[in-house]
Parts: C-alpha cells; structure tokens; sequence
C-alpha cells in the first residue's frame, strides 16, 4: 500500500489540501506546524513511490542513445 504511486499521490496532495485549508481558515494552528514540517518527507516519499513504480514497460536505450523517452519513439516527434 505504500509502495502504490497512486495511494501517495492521494495522501500528499489531501494533506496540501489541509494545510491550505486550516492556513486559509485560521484552525489548527499546532496541525499546520505539523504539516509543514513533515512536507518535505511526504514529496521526498510520493517522488520515489512513483520513480520506482515498475507498472509502466519501458524499452531500454540503444547503444548510442543517452536519453530518450520510454514511451514514445523518436520518429514521431518530428523534430529530429
């Protein structure tokens, strides 16, 4: 469960809506405090959750290729 991108997507972003709502209001000044401080720990988390979500199949580059996107080809972006 904490390993699903979606289910940390969801946790992050309800507590963005909390805080911006308690600081918008004017309550819970103290679970405000809370969120702020823990908020770095909670994007650091979602980040990797989603970076190492091995759902998505990707092909691997070719020799050559330095970067590139998984999951489209080159030849349709029509820029190279």
């Amino acid at each position: 469960m904490f390993r699903n991108p979606i289910f940390s997507t969801i946790v992050v972003t309800s507590c963005l809506f909390l805080y911006q709502a308690f600081c918008s209001l004017g309550i819970a000044i103290n679970f405000n405090y809370i969120i702020f401080l823990i908020s770095p720990l909670l994007m650091i988390w979602m980040v990797l959750t989603i970076l190492k979500d091995k759902k998505t199949k990707v092909r691997e580059l070719k020799e050559g290729e330095e970067w590139g996107y998984g999951d489209i080809e080159k030849d349709s972006l029509g820029v190279f």
